[in-house]
């Protein structure tokens, strides 16, 4: 439960810095391709496992009338799954921008 608000801010912050084209500048060359696809596929992964475990019935989202760490695990997923969409789209159409120039 305690990720919730790390991963909500990076994934604000990573937005905002794809947005403005700056992501590129801190990592430079080949790294941010790479670590946006390790994000999207980790991302993918988590949400995938913790919505297994949902449906199953393994565990739940909500007990007692408070938030498991099922819920923190499955925003994080989704926050990394954000974090590699943006970043690969914005990359695609930078690109597309370039080739039209």
């Amino acid at each position: 439960m305690f990720s919730i608000p790390f991963w909500v801010s990076a994934t604000v912050l990573h937005f905002h810095t794809v947005r403005r084209n700056a992501f590129d500048g801190l990592t430079g060359g080949w790294v941010s391709p790479v670590l946006a696809a390790v994000m999207l596929v980790a991302g993918l992964f988590i949400t995938a496992l913790d919505l297994y475990k949902l449906f199953s019935g393994r565990e739940q989202l909500v007990q007692a009338g408070t938030l498991t760490g099922l819920a923190g695990s499955i925003i994080a997923g989704l926050c990394m799954v954000v974090t590699g969409v943006v970043h690969w789209h914005y990359r695609r159409v930078n690109a597309c921008a370039a080739q039209e120039e």
